[in-house]
């Protein structure tokens, strides 16, 4: 058979595992990342994505792409409210998880946020540029 080598995603550091002790997302700004370049309307001129990052209670990671997969505009946490949303695009709203809840304007399918995967090593917390498989 053919074997296909490829390389690792890369990995960018977010952060000491002790920035995310409160279980807040935290935004990070980081070179613009493959995975966001599947998003048909992203802007191809911006060099960088913003990422959210945080530590559940029970000591998992969440880190999702701060891109609106539909529109490609940037996504905001709004703490008051407890959800992401676009401020001047479609008008997605999207829960802690990245699931779609509500609000788009454009008709189009609704998409959940992009969840990436997390490493810790050590102290150091890293988002892989890659996709989480979900189960």
């Amino acid at each position: 058979g053919i074997r296909m080598l490829t390389l690792p995603a890369k990995l960018y550091p977010v952060g000491r595992v002790s920035d995310f002790a409160d279980g807040k997302p935290r935004q990070v700004s980081v070179p613009k990342l493959e995975i966001s370049s599947l998003i048909a309307r992203r802007d191809s001129s911006l060099s960088e994505d913003t990422v959210f990052v945080r530590r559940e209670s029970d000591g998992s990671w969440v880190a999702l792409l701060g891109i609106d997969t539909l529109s490609g505009c940037f996504l905001f946490w709004d703490a008051e409210a407890g959800l992401f949303h676009d401020v001047n695009c479609l008008g997605a709203r999207y829960t802690p998880d990245g699931r779609y809840l509500d609000g788009l304007k454009s008709g189009e399918p609704p998409q959940d946020m992009a969840r990436l995967v997390v490493e810790v090593d050590g102290d150091q917390v890293f988002v892989r540029d890659e996709r989480l498989r979900e189960r």
